[in-house]
């Protein structure tokens, strides 16, 4: 019989690490869950794939995370965009003089004697200042650029979201699938061991009228043995299939689930894909890419902006208090200034620093282009890949389902034979071995039929 690796992991060793490094990697996200999740409940959780899934997307912590990163992008385009709107700051200042400043003047200045200077003291020792000043920027290219950068910012933020969404589906569909391989197994055996036990006590009365020997019985209770032996075995796998599952979807591990849906709900053993039709394909990564681009032109465009200047405009009002006391309601010694102007500023000349920094960005326009045609290249071969994989599953179930139907043809003879006493207990349970064996072939060649689907439809993006 084959091991529950056969029907949880891919088949080749590399395939095999990569899945036990995601499940791994998911540990961390997964512990934390824990503490935020309400005590594990008795009944059993009965889930279809999609709800599944639906329950993983809503407790997956590295989807909340990205939504606050799509949240976050949406406050610095608001940042952004406050450095257009006025600028308003108050001040308010206060001085005493302990000793007021002195200036020498010449003495002559007030009739005194030429050469000699006298010493004068100004200001008031009380000196008290509030004003208010508006800065408003009239035009900046590169503010707007800005603003549309933040928006860009957040549909990257967006397309983070969703491709973490698809690789949680992705994996969440795969842990099911795994899970359902193992219910089918399930499910033959206990049929083969309801079988089993039926031509086991009809060879037990068969043995005690003394039409055959004991050995005969022990042989059937051998193979019965076995299978029990394996249907444990079958039972503790899916144990395990449903613990991955459970720690994808954020579930509580002590919570019971059961998967309501069977493999043939997903995959038409009687009617292959039209392979020819399946062509067109809606890949994320572009989207990803078309992104990319999008920030690299509005990179160029702000540079760009840098040659042309930037205006803004100020006012300023601001009254002053001065006197020897602090008599502040007097009117006299308010004095009020007010001040409108504009700034510009001109780029001359910048040692050619923004012409090399554009050269940088049409390079990595380039390659963004570039890593689009080598994305395109290997999303094409890997849907010509996954449609040969299918076609190859197809064939080897049809091919298996042919061979169970013959070995259930054999079986069938050979019991017959052995009730009528013209066949042995060794053509039986050779029979009845071989029967299992292509029954449990035929399930994995059912498995990876529903494998192979899934690839296609991940290529083809849907």
């Amino acid at each position: 019989m084959l091991s529950i690796f056969k029907w949880l992991l891919p088949h080749s060793y590399k395939q095999h690490l990569v899945w036990a490094v995601f499940i791994f990697g998911q540990i961390n996200s997964f512990c934390s869950a824990q503490n935020n999740m309400p005590n594990a409940s008795s009944d059993t959780l009965k889930l279809t794939l999609k709800e599944a899934i639906d329950y993983g997307l809503q407790r997956d912590l590295g989807i909340k995370n990205n939504q606050l990163d799509v949240t976050n992008t949406r406050h610095l385009y608001k940042q952004y965009r406050s450095a257009g709107l006025p600028q308003i700051n108050g001040s308010l200042g206060y001085q005493y003089f302990l000793k007021l400043p002195a200036s020498l003047v010449p003495a002559s200045a007030f009739g005194g004697p030429e050469g000699e200077f006298t010493k004068l003291t100004f200001g008031t020792k009380n000196n008290l200042s509030a004003g208010i000043e508006v800065g408003q920027l009239i035009f900046s290219g590169q503010y707007f650029v800005a603003l549309e950068a933040s928006r860009k910012l957040t549909e990257q933020a967006t397309v983070e979201v969703e491709l973490t969404e698809k690789q949680l589906r992705d994996n969440i569909t795969e842990a099911y699938f795994g899970g359902l391989a193992i219910q089918e197994n399930i499910k033959a055996f206990k049929n083969n061991i309801s079988v089993l036990e039926k031509l086991l006590n009809e060879t037990q009365i068969i043995q005690k009228a003394g039409f055959i020997e004991e050995l005969d019985v022990d042989r059937l209770k051998l193979a019965l043995k076995n299978l029990n032996t394996q249907l444990q075995t079958f039972y503790r796998q899916a144990d395990y299939a449903h613990n991955i599952l459970k720690m994808l979807i954020s579930a509580d591990l002590e919570q019971p689930i059961k998967l309501t849906q069977k493999i043939s709900d997903f995959v038409d053993v009687k009617k292959p894909l039209d392979l020819a039709s399946l062509n067109s394909y809606n890949r994320l990564e572009f989207k990803r890419l078309d992104v990319a681009m999008g920030l690299n032109e509005l990179d160029i465009k702000q540079i760009k902006q840098q040659y042309y200047p930037t205006v803004a405009g100020f006012f300023s009002a601001k009254t002053t208090f001065q006197a020897n006391d602090l008599n502040i309601f007097k009117k006299d010694p308010w004095i009020p200034t007010s001040l409108v102007g504009f700034n510009v500023n001109i780029p001359i000349f910048d040692g050619q620093s923004k012409k090399y920094q554009l050269e940088q960005r049409y390079v990595n326009g380039l390659k963004i282009q570039n890593g689009r045609s080598l994305q395109q290249r290997a999303i094409e071969l890997e849907i010509a890949q996954a449609k040969i994989g299918y076609q190859n599953a197809w064939d080897r179930l049809q091919s298996q389902q042919e061979a169970i139907d013959l070995a259930q043809k054999i079986y069938n003879t050979i019991t017959i034979k052995y009730k009528a006493g013209i066949g042995s207990s060794f053509e039986l349970t050779d029979a009845e071995q071989k029967l299992f064996e292509n029954q449990n072939l035929y399930i994995n060649a059912l498995y990876d039929l529903l494998k192979a689907q899934q690839a296609l439809q991940k290529a083809l993006g849907n």
